[in-house]
């Protein structure tokens, strides 16, 4: 019994060693899984864009990616994960504020991450 277990093991030993190198040999066709967020900085009196607002993106508390704001307040952040991200805008002379997203295999390209900054 123990021979036919240990002969039953390795089967599946090899069975898995094959079904890892066919996927394996499949990893070249897999298109890297991206996380993009986007949106718009405005001022919260106003409500006009704001150029020049430095926005970043965490995962995972760990840095991923930075952008300044054109003039039409318009950014786009992210990385190569899926997850819990924060997403920070900083500006002289406006309060700094941060958000939470989370995305996820089917949410990956998200837009609408608007960010009202209120002056000092």
């Amino acid at each position: 019994m123990l021979k036919l277990a240990h002969g039953f093991c390795a089967a599946i030993a090899i069975a898995l060693l094959t079904l890892g190198a066919l996927s394996c040999s499949k990893s070249n066709d897999i298109v890297e899984q991206w996380t993009t967020i986007g949106g718009t900085v405005t001022s919260s009196i106003t409500h006009e864009p704001i150029e020049g607002a430095l926005v970043v993106a965490f995962h995972n508390d760990a840095y991923i990616s930075h952008t300044y704001t054109p003039a039409s307040g318009k950014y786009s952040v992210g990385g190569k994960s899926i997850g819990l991200f924060y997403v920070t805008c900083q500006k002289d002379g406006y309060e700094p504020f941060s958000r939470q997203i989370v995305s996820s295999e089917t949410r990956r390209n998200i837009s609408g991450v608007n960010m009202e900054l209120v002056p000092y």
